[in-house]
């Protein structure tokens, strides 16, 4: 370590390294077996260490890099079968430290502006956080009007250190202070007061005990994926960060028409009613209706869906999120959406390239399976072993 003031910000970890460090090299998570491996100089002992998230400048005691031994910080049940897991952060494979404690004080409130229900579960969920003692923030842009002159209502982007965000809404308004709060990395957990709802859990009746459970550590945390839009005109370039899907359509009811690169090779020429380009997330959203397969949320991928193309051999393409995608308008009369709440008119000879973006954090209650919100919010029916009589 540096010196003996180190301090972690929230959600900040550390990695060590020695002279001789070997690349991709991996070693047992076992103790007894990596001090065995480095006495005989027979294998690396250098990896992604995993530390518990830290309260923001708590010190860190000063000693040699080589002396410190972080195993015993992970429960026994992560040390089992974990030789996968030393190279898994630099892959893009899931964090294993995305369940650690998030030391939850301060939460941010997001609400779906003059929407039915939302003034009353507002009230109820500050009600319920002082209770708790916690400190929280509304978003003065969507905060019912009783609370517009409240103190804590700040904002968005001045915000100060919240820890959780929760979102009173649909999936829209998830969507709004998604893009928000993304570059914080500040988690989000949803409460339910729209129509489908895939993003946001909980429902009225859950706040008081599923407020327990989070703040208790008992919760499912996932890192959702992201798009990275950059659009580069004649007048410059603009960026924007797409949670469900960039969106390329007419602004009149005709076709347009599109060319679409990915791994630096040309995909497809495409002329239809518009393009999609969707999240694992956003592929039960518009690119479900056009024909689109659903994605797990997990899978690092990105989804290419025509809308109503003119060659009908024109399908849905999934791709791997890592390569670029490149498109660029042959015609005028074409615009770009984000989410379907940011709009931007399109040129000939514009260039949209969309990369994979920084993950989205969202927690769900600890019982939370993909395959049950599936089942639940497309009428699938019931499970086989939720239907046996007890």
């Amino acid at each position: 370590m540096p010196w003996a003031g180190f301090a972690f910000l929230p959600r900040q970890r550390v990695f060590l390294t020695r002279i001789g460090m070997q690349k991709h090299r991996k070693i047992p998570p076992d103790l007894a077996k990596a001090l065995c491996q480095q006495c005989l100089c027979c294998c690396t002992d250098h990896y992604p260490i995993a530390i518990q998230h830290r309260q923001t400048k708590q010190l860190v005691a000063h000693c040699p890099a080589d002396q410190k031994k972080f195993h015993h910080i992970l429960p026994r049940q992560r040390r089992k079968n974990k030789r996968k897991q030393t190279t898994a952060y630099n892959k893009g494979k899931p964090n294993p430290l995305k369940n650690m404690p998030l030391h939850i004080r301060h939460i941010g409130i997001v609400g779906k502006y003059g929407a039915v229900r939302v003034d009353d579960t507002i009230a109820r969920l500050i009600a319920a956080l002082t209770a708790r003692g916690l400190t929280y923030t509304l978003d003065r842009d969507t905060a019912p009007p009783q609370y517009q002159n409240d103190p804590a209502a700040l904002p968005i982007a001045a915000w100060g250190d919240v820890d959780l965000c929760i979102v009173v809404g649909g999936d829209g308004t998830f969507l709004y202070a998604g893009r928000a709060l993304i570059a914080r990395q500040i988690p989000l957990i949803g409460i339910h007061t729209g129509r489908l709802g895939f993003l946001t859990d909980l429902t009225l009746a859950d706040i008081d005990s599923e407020l327990d459970h989070i703040l208790s550590d008992a919760y499912h945390h996932e890192e959702r994926h992201t798009l990275h839009v950059t659009v580069d005109t004649r007048d410059g370039s603009y960026e924007h960060t797409a949670i469900n899907d960039a969106v390329i359509r007419s602004n009149k009811a005709r076709m347009i028409e599109l060319d679409v690169y990915t791994h630096a090779r040309h995909l497809s020429h495409y002329r239809a009613d518009g393009l999609i380009i969707a999240t694992p997330t956003g592929s039960t959203a518009y690119a479900l209706a056009a024909g689109g397969p659903i994605i797990e949320p997990s899978l690092p991928v990105s989804l290419v869906v025509p809308i109503c193309p003119h060659t009908l051999t024109q399908r849905p393409v999934v791709i791997d999120a890592a390569s670029p995608i490149t498109i660029t308008p042959c015609g005028s009369g074409a615009h770009l959406s984000i989410d379907g709440q940011q709009q931007h008119r399109l040129h000939p000879k514009d260039r949209i390239t969309i990369r994979a973006g920084i993950p989205l954090p969202v927690l769900h209650p600890a019982d939370y399976h993909f395959q049950d919100r599936l089942r639940a919010k497309l009428n699938w029916g019931v499970a086989p072993e939720d239907s046996q009589p007890k």
